[in-house]
Order: C-alpha cells, then structure tokens, then sequence
C-alpha cells in the first residue's frame, strides 16, 4: 500500500519544515496561523512586522522575554490571535445551534465596521410573535388584551431570542402559554431562550445593535422620529413593493438587539435588491416540532414590523408555494403559524475560521471564537 505523503510548509522564522496543521513549530516556537478566507492589507501587515521582531530576535540572541515585550508594544500576543480575516456578502457559516443543530447562516450585509449581517438560511421554528395581554386567547377588552401586540421591542418572540437563559424571563405584558396563543398551538413559555444552546464564547461573539422598528398608529407616542403614521394596508396580502408604503417617514423606534428579525425594508434592499432568493423553507427539525398543519402557508416568515390596521397583526414575509414570488402576509401577532429566520450581526474582533470550509452553501465556514 503506497503511504499518501504528508504536505509541509517552511516555517518562516526558520525554514524547518513542518507539517500542515500544526501550531507551532517545534524549533523555534513560532505560531502558525491558518485563514479559511481573504485577510486584510491591515493584517499582512502586522503579520510582517511581527514575524521580523521574531526573525531578529532569533538572529541577535534576544531573550524570550524581550522578544514578547517587544510584541506587546505591536499589541499583539504571542498566545492569542487577532481576527482580520474578510466575510463577503453571500458567504454562508455555520455559527450556533438550535434543536440540536448547527444553523446555517448566510452574510446579506456588513456595516460601517465590516461586520457582518447574517441571516438564516431556512426557517428553524414556528412561533407565535406575541400573546394575548390578558393570558387567554380571544379574551380581554381590546385587540391586543385579545390578541397580542405587533410592537416588537415588547414581544415576546424578542424576548426569546435574545434570552440564553433556561427560564425566559417574559415581562409582565404577555407570556406565550398555551391558553395566551390561538388554539393553544406552538406556545413555548417553558422553552429556554434561544442563545441556550450557544456557547459563551459564541455569545460574545454577537454584536448588539441599535436598529429602527416601526410602529403601528396606537404605539406613536414611543417614537423617536419619523413624521406620520406608518401606512398599514388594508390588505392582508401584498407584493413587497407595496409593503414599503411610506417606511422612509413613518413613525419609529430605535431598539438595541443581539439577535432580531429583519424589516421589509431590509428583507428588499439586502436581499431582494441583489439578486438573491428572500424565499426560503422549514428545517426538518422545524417541521418535525410545528404543530400547525402547514399545508397552505408553510414558508412565510415574521418580520418586525407591524401590519394594519389593528394593532396586533404584524407582517410575515414569504411565500405560498415554492414557486411563488416573495409576498407579505398581515397575521395575528399570537397565531403561531409563523416562522422565525433570525438575524444577527457578527464581531469580527473576537472571532475566526476553521480550516476546511469555503464559504459555500455546500461547504459553509465554522465560526470559532478566539
């Protein structure tokens, strides 16, 4: 049997050859780093000037601890590496798990930092957005004692997304037991928060962020700009040039979050607007656990933003067949038929790539926290 011959590199600082892989060469120490995608000008850089304090260290005798000292005056540890590796627009990553799965995220945008937006490949559960005030379905002295609110800061699909905690800790508004939620379906109260199944490291790693959030007519006085009433259609169904309406000038608030659900807005100019496919479908594990018989709406999505003219229907993006072209759908903010394909934006100072991926749908990055 013809053994398959192992691939080296030099070592730079020394030219031992070493094997792929490794971390450390074993005769003068220097630390190896591997990138699964395209590093920075800024990154080369500081590779080049650390790697000549080392190479003059090693030529002149300098004792180890000098040569550390003078790496921390680049600020740069020799134990810990710095991120500058570049996520495109259109990479896919693996990054978290739920239902014991990893989820598969796609990059749809970076921000004014270069970090990116990512997105959820598939719908990964069906929940209900909200649930009645009073704490049973259909039951109260208006719409949203009734039938849950479309304000997404007070949601409580909000609240469980951007809780890692085992009891998700639902304000005193509205909690999504099965009596608050419409036929009792897809409640999940007792379900821990979402970030549960995320590791600390990975945690950290999410970006908190301010974003702007319409408002429906009853919540207005909350707003922090805008100039009218956001225009709710009086449509329950309409295309998604519709469902922009007046967004530019309609009221808004400003809330901060690690994980959330995209606007219309954001659903167009992110994704439509490229070329890309905003239509998407269920997990198996996201089928396997929905309650609802999906048969004639099963790919429509929440979006954060409300929908008219009551004040407890919000819009869900998607589709009725997997065909069809991406439309918007005004649905009972405590009806459980919609799913949830989060959004998160990624620190790129605090995380790197594993060797092997390629950014593929087929062969996604994984994401390790440094």
């Amino acid at each position: 049997m013809i053994e398959k011959q192992k691939q080296t590199i030099d070592c730079p600082v020394c030219n031992t050859k070493v094997e792929f892989g490794v971390r450390f060469c074993r005769e003068c120490g220097w630390l190896f780093e591997y990138f699964a995608a395209e590093i920075s000008d800024a990154y080369k850089e500081e590779y080049a000037e650390r790697l000549e304090v080392v190479k003059n260290s090693r030529v002149n005798h300098q004792p180890d601890q000098e040569m550390k000292q003078r790496l921390q005056q680049l600020d740069v540890s020799v134990t810990t590496l710095k991120t500058y590796f570049t996520l495109k627009t259109g990479d896919y990553l693996y990054f978290g798990k739920y239902y014991g799965q990893p989820i598969l995220w796609r990059v749809i945008h970076r921000d004014e930092d270069g970090d990116p937006l990512l997105f959820t490949e598939y719908i990964l559960t069906y929940k209900p957005f909200d649930a009645a005030r009073i704490g049973k379905y259909g039951e109260g002295n208006n719409d949203r004692e009734k039938y849950g609110s479309n304000n997404w800061q007070n949601s409580c699909l909000r609240k469980w997304l951007n809780s890692a905690e085992e009891k998700v800790n639902y304000s005193s508004l509205a909690t999504p037991s099965k009596k608050a939620v419409f036929k009792e379906m897809n409640a999940y109260a007792e379900e821990p928060g979402f970030l549960r199944d995320f590791s600390k490291e990975e945690q950290r790693a999410i970006k908190p962020v301010e974003h702007k959030v319409m408002i429906a007519e009853e919540d207005q006085e909350l707003r922090k700009g805008g100039t009218q009433v956001y225009e709710l259609c009086q449509h329950s169904v309409i295309c998604i040039q519709e469902v922009m309406g007046n967004f530019e000038a309609g009221y808004y608030m400003l809330v901060t979050d690690q994980v959330l659900l995209l606007s219309p807005r954001e659903i167009k100019e992110y994704v439509s607007d490229k070329g890309k496919d905003s239509r998407t479908i269920p997990t198996p594990e996201a089928s396997l656990h929905d309650e609802f018989d999906k048969e004639e709406y099963p790919y429509y999505y929440w979006t954060c933003c409300p929908a008219g003219p009551l004040p407890s229907y919000v819009w869900r993006a998607g589709k009725k067949s997997e065909t069809e072209e991406i439309n918007f759908q005004a649905t009972n903010s405590a009806v459980g038929i919609g799913g949830v394909r989060p959004a998160l934006y990624l620190n790129l100072a605090v995380v790197n790539l594993t060797p092997g991926g390629l950014g593929t749908k087929a062969k996604p990055y994984q994401v390790i926290s440094l």
